[in-house]
């Protein structure tokens, strides 16, 4: 019997290390996990900001393709007004 209560005590010393030794797992996979969580906001803050900037440049082109069409509009109508002039 007394055999018996030993044994059953080290199967428990063996069952509670092995416990601790996964709470400690899971406590550095949880602190993974947070650093991981922090890194995709930072990189999501990022893309958002790089978003914004190629929405501005794209912005920018647009405006610029407008006036570079507007001012050919003009340009074509200064010809045909001088050639009119020369007729």
């Amino acid at each position: 019997m007394e055999a018996q209560v030993v044994g059953s005590e080290k199967e428990i010393d063996v069952l509670v290390r092995n416990s601790d030794i996964e709470r400690n797992r899971i406590q550095n996979d949880r602190i993974k996990i947070n650093a991981i969580v922090s890194e995709i906001a930072s990189l999501q803050a990022k893309i958002k900001e790089l978003q914004d900037r190629q929405a501005a440049i794209q912005a920018g082109i647009t405006k610029g393709e407008k006036v570079i069409a507007d001012n050919d509009k003009a340009v074509a109508a200064l010809r045909v007004k001088i050639s009119g002039f020369q007729d």
